[in-house]
């Protein structure tokens, strides 16, 4: 994923709107996010994550208005994108407006997600933009915080991961689940229909296991 466009408003210490020119940014290759301890460094990156993924991992579920700027009631998060499909880049927007209730809970009000290239709008459905996310990304929120933003203090946990959660977000990073978890249960699959197979015969064979050759022979000379 390369980011191209960032838009922030009303979130944290972003009152007024923002806006982050990654194209202009990464035309110069590498460059880092600089300044002070509370200067809305980290914002940025949250931004990033609340807009593809609706949710910041800093705030609890239950405290999700805390990350709307104390002067403002509404605030919202726009992200321009582009995603390497076969030789080809797509460019996608995804706009998400939040806004605090009575009892101070932050309520997502508007999603929308637009295939730039077309200028259609792919989605405006919370659960359906989740899954389209997934898809475009080709990561889960999880995958996501573990393997391109790391929180403070999270590198560790990526490193204890179990061996078997490891192999299964690598695979998904990289698209390698044919190969992986389904390439196991395809053999898995045709491995059982043998077994069956094999069991079947087995059962059949076990008619005769009373007849040996000398059954047979005894068998022929009565019959003679």
């Amino acid at each position: 994923m390369k980011p191209n466009l960032l838009k922030i408003t009303g979130i944290n210490s972003f009152n007024e709107q923002q806006t982050i020119n990654f194209s202009k940014l990464i035309s110069n290759g590498i460059f880092g996010i600089f300044g002070d301890t509370g200067s809305g460094k980290s914002t940025i990156i949250d931004c990033i994550t609340l807009a593809l993924y609706g949710k910041i991992i800093r705030y609890k579920k239950n405290k999700n208005g805390d990350f709307i700027n104390l002067n403002r009631n509404t605030a919202s998060v726009e992200f321009e994108f582009s995603i390497k499909e076969g030789s080809e880049r797509k460019d996608y927007s995804i706009f998400r407006q939040f806004k605090r209730d009575k009892n101070n809970n932050t309520k997502l009000s508007i999603v929308r997600l637009v295939d730039l290239d077309n200028n259609i709008i792919i989605s405006d459905k919370t659960t359906e933009i989740e899954k389209c996310i997934i898809d475009i990304v080709g990561l889960n929120y999880e995958d996501f915080m573990k393997a391109v933003i790391l929180p403070q203090g999270k590198f560790s946990e990526f490193l204890l991961l179990e061996n078997k959660d490891k192999r299964e977000m690598l695979e998904r990073i990289f698209g390698l689940e044919k190969y992986g978890e389904k390439l196991k249960n395809k053999i898995n699959e045709r491995k059982n229909l043998k077994l069956l197979k094999v069991n079947s015969l087995e059962n059949e064979l076990s008619k005769y296991d009373n007849i040996t050759i000398e059954k047979i022979e005894e068998d022929k000379n009565i019959l003679n």
